[in-house]
């Protein structure tokens, strides 16, 4: 297991300024370790990156209905969401709705998926021509905007697991603030 010391890391990501808690906490058993960390926050970037890529190339061809896709796509990320939130509270039984709501979220966007998918084909069998030679380029090259990726989620995953260790809210679990996390800006 990869050892490393939160304090050190914390202030390499420069969260001190997060600090607003007591003191650092002792990292409670049940924490996730670094690595399911960066499985975690990689799903969630994942899905916004493809929710992005499917938008543009929705501009790009003329078909709207990808657009769709994109909106049917939130209640995974929705659910990804949940599942964080749930982790970041050490998956303390007062949040334990976030489990239900994951579930919920998850049935939600196999729904919405399945009809977003049936527009664009709908949409696809109606028109008379495709459109010939559309192509959609990532904004960098492919190793560039993959190595940023990877690097936002090993930013990103040591902010939250040794971030949090700084902050009280974590360790004073509540629906009210889950949601906050959940379904706020």
């Amino acid at each position: 297991d990869l050892q490393v010391n939160p304090a050190v890391t914390a202030g390499a990501l420069g969260l001190s300024a997060l600090a607003l808690g007591s003191g650092i906490h002792p990292e409670p058993s049940n924490a996730l370790s670094f690595p399911t960390w960066m499985v975690h926050t990689s799903s969630l970037i994942e899905w916004l990156t493809a929710m992005g890529l499917i938008w543009r190339y929705a501009e790009v061809t003329g078909n709207p209905r990808w657009k769709g896709l994109t909106w049917g796509m939130l209640p995974f990320h929705a659910s990804g969401l949940c599942a964080c939130t749930y982790h970041f509270f050490y998956n303390a039984p007062p949040v334990g709705l976030c489990v239900a709501l994951q579930s919920a979220l998850t049935v939600v966007g196999d729904f919405t998926c399945w009809w977003a998918a049936y527009r664009i084909y709908q949409y696809a069998k109606d028109q008379v021509s495709t459109p010939e030679g559309v192509t959609v380029e990532l904004p960098d090259s492919e190793l560039g905007y993959f190595s940023k990726l990877f690097a936002l989620v090993v930013v990103t995953s040591a902010a939250v697991k040794w971030g949090e260790l700084y902050l009280d809210l974590p360790f004073e679990p509540s629906m009210t603030a889950a949601c906050a996390l959940i379904f706020g800006p």
